[in-house]
């Protein structure tokens, strides 16, 4: 088992394939969903878990929420803290589709960070590590996920609760999150152990493919 995630090939290894695999995209597009109200259902479900304060004015003046026509930008979705106490933004050419739903949350979720540590000094307000701040995006990623609150939105049918749905869409959430596990390890050994002298420059390669 090895990969850093295998939901592209889900289509053939879903243990019900018959069964529709669960997809707010078509149901967002009928209810005339944009980018920025993806953005506002994902302010909702943190102000449904009393993070406080709300997104400054700031935020939605000057954020990135979807693709400037005749504007190069690098799409790749990233929240940012000004370090001014008031100015924090996303930059994200935001789709209405199931996956950018969940990176909406995700991204939010960094903001929300930087605005409960906003009033301490810079160097308290990092995270031990970046790892720390996608490990808080994940969490939120997989809550807003589920069936229930997607039901709650309306935007999955009440009646999509039966176990092959379940199963499908815990299985789903293994393919991307713990067939990551063995790559992380792996990868983390090798640098590890690269920095510490123990492969040397020589090794590089057949180390990596040792550890793999």
């Amino acid at each position: 088992m090895y990969g850093q995630s295998w939901t592209h090939i889900l289509d053939i290894i879903l243990p019900y394939p018959g069964r529709n695999f669960i997809d707010i995209t078509p149901k967002m597009v009928e209810e005339l969903y944009t980018p920025p109200t993806l953005f506002h259902v994902a302010q909702d479900f943190f102000a449904s878990l009393n993070f406080t304060p709300a997104l400054p004015p700031e935020f939605w003046q000057n954020s990135i929420l979807e693709e400037i026509p005749g504007r190069a930008v690098l799409c790749q979705p990233s929240a940012w803290d000004f370090c001014n106490r008031h100015d924090f933004r996303i930059k994200m050419c935001t789709k209405v589709n199931h996956r950018d739903f969940i990176t909406v949350h995700h991204e939010l979720s960094n903001i929300h960070y930087f605005l409960s540590y906003r009033h301490h000094p810079k160097v308290f307000r990092d995270g031990a590590n970046p790892a720390f701040h996608q490990a808080i995006g994940d969490a939120i990623g997989l809550s807003i996920s589920t069936p229930h609150y997607l039901q709650s939105l309306n935007l999955l049918q009440k009646n999509v609760d039966d176990s092959p749905h379940d199963i499908n869409y815990l299985f789903a959430m293994a393919a991307d999150k713990v067939v990551f596990l063995p790559y992380a390890l792996a990868l983390d050994n090798w640098r590890y152990d690269l920095f510490s002298g123990r492969a040397t420059k020589n090794m590089m390669n057949c180390h990596y493919w040792d550890l793999r």
